[in-house]
């Protein structure tokens, strides 16, 4: 694996392996198995989300950073196919 294992980053390395790496970034799930972010469906993302946010009586660094760097695939997803939409309107005329 690269520099962007989970376990051992703190808030700021990990936002800057996101800002190097982007959505290939690895996430790791639960049961140990390392998968990039782009290779993870919208329903896990959000289910990825849920886990952080329910885990947060502790909120550390890496969780804060996870949390954004997981909404911020998301919102990135949403905006491609809100741009996929507009584009198909204008080339179809509807």
């Amino acid at each position: 694996m690269e520099s962007t294992k989970v376990h051992f980053q703190n808030y700021t390395s990990l936002l800057e392996d996101y800002k190097e790496s982007g959505n290939s970034l690895y996430w790791t799930m639960e049961d140990g198995v390392y998968i990039r972010i782009k290779n993870m469906d919208d329903e896990y993302l959000n289910h990825a989300l849920k886990t952080l946010n329910i885990k947060r009586k502790h909120i550390s660094g890496t969780r804060s950073a996870w949390i954004y760097i997981l909404e911020d695939e998301l919102m990135k997803r949403r905006i491609n196919k809100i741009k996929r939409i507009k584009k198909n309107i204008l080339y179809n005329g509807i």
